[in-house]
This record gives structure tokens, C-alpha cells and sequence, in this order.
């Protein structure tokens, strides 16, 4: 027997969610990486193997390239408690 998944489209866009959380008290240029982290999430969760990024491109991806801001995470995680 083979099963089937339905593959959904999310609800709401990912940048939308992880700025209503968090930009109202972040940098600027804490600002310029949430694109950026979402589109890195975006590719990583591709449940398609195939068309899911490759870990040599997520580590080449911008978000992970670029520097990120002191205590980015930190705030993040502090904010979402």
C-alpha cells in the first residue's frame, strides 16, 4: 500500500512571522538578516529531497556568510518565552 502526502502551502509567510515577533525591538541591521534566516528556512524545509538546498549552498547561503548582529539569537529566544 502506498501512502500519499499532501504537501500544504503554509498560512502565513514565514518573514511575516518571524517579524511579528521580533523586529520591534531589534537593530536595523538585526532587520537586514530576517530575510534572509527566512529564506534559508524556506529552502532547508523543502520536503522534496531534490529540490531541498544542499548543505554546501545552505552553507554558502547570506544569512550564514554574512556576520550577524551581537545577541541576535539571544533576543530572539528571550522574546519568544
Amino acid at each position: 500500500m502506498v501512502d500519499f502526502v499532501r504537501i500544504l502551502k503554509p498560512e502565513r509567510d514565514l518573514l511575516e512571522m518571524l517579524t511579528d515577533h521580533t523586529a520591534a525591538s531589534m537593530s536595523v541591521g538585526e532587520r537586514k538578516k530576517l530575510p534572509q534566516l527566512a529564506d534559508l528556512l524556506e529552502k532547508i524545509f523543502i520536503l522534496d529531497p531534490e529540490k531541498r538546498l544542499k548543505v554546501e549552498d545552505a552553507l554558502n547561503h547570506p544569512f550564514i556568510k554574512e556576520d550577524l548582529p551581537r545577541g541576535l539569537f539571544e533576543r530572539m529566544l528571550r522574546e519568544r518565552k
